[in-house]
């Protein structure tokens, strides 16, 4: 099911670069957690690092590239950046449907004081739209192409069990929200999101190793996160 994706043994050198390293390819999908737990958690610098910990996703998969002997676009070809299908959209619409009815199910354990205090203590409880669009617009790109695109090719070097590429997409992509949502809920409930979104990762995962393209992945992720931001917009601003 998934031999047509997954390549054969020294692939990355046949393209005219090394694999990464084990060691710096984990790093490097612990990033996103370090930056993320010093910028939003801890509030070290937030404006500086977030935006850096943001531009960091683009730029770092063409400098590995370029540092493991290939040219800054080797990778490129292993991103499956193709036109998008209507699958990406009805992965999204089924995502927002179960995110729908969890929240309906926890709504009323759900603080949205917490939520709120931690807005406006970095400045952005006003901009919760236009931060909201962010989210929406940018963010998932560039967590799609950072993940997805750039990391799960890198570890198909490493790893020639899908499901252990899946497995493990997943948790490092949910590890990383583990500390966005720290500030807002209780363990129990930061727990069962975190678990949420590493399914999520596992899925989006499995539609690369199925040979989704990376814009289908990306319209599933879109389309989950304005159900994150309606469901946010509801805990933040309650009705009177």
């Amino acid at each position: 099911m998934f031999a047509s994706f997954l390549p054969s043994s020294g692939a990355a050198s046949a393209a005219g670069r090394r694999p990464l390293p084990l060691l710096v390819l984990l790093l490097l999908s612990l990033l996103p957690a370090v930056t993320t737990w010093s910028a939003f958690y801890l509030e070290v610098w937030p404006y500086i690092i977030y935006p850096l910990a943001k531009i960091s996703l683009v730029l770092l998969p063409f400098a590995v590239w370029r540092l493991v002997g290939g040219s800054w676009w080797a990778g490129l070809p292993d991103m499956g950046l193709a036109p998008p299908s209507r699958r990406g959209v009805v992965s999204g619409l089924l995502l927002s449907i179960l995110i729908g009815a969890v929240f309906f199910l926890l709504a009323a354990d759900l603080p949205g004081s917490a939520i709120r205090q931690k807005l406006e203590s970095l400045g952005i409880l006003d901009y919760y739209w236009s931060a909201g669009f962010f989210i929406l617009a940018v963010n998932s790109a560039l967590e799609e192409w950072y993940w997805r695109g750039f990391l799960l090719a890198e570890w198909r070097n490493h790893v020639k069990q899908p499901a252990v590429i899946i497995a493990g997409g997943g948790l490092f992509f949910g590890f990383h929200h583990f500390f966005t949502l720290l500030p807002y809920f209780s363990l129990a409930p930061v727990l069962l999101f975190t678990g949420a979104t590493m399914l999520a990762g596992a899925l989006w995962s499995w539609q690369r190793l199925q040979g989704w393209s990376l814009l289908d992945c990306y319209l599933s992720h879109l389309i989950a996160d304005v159900t994150i931001i309606m469901v946010g917009a509801i805990l933040v601003f309650p009705a009177v």
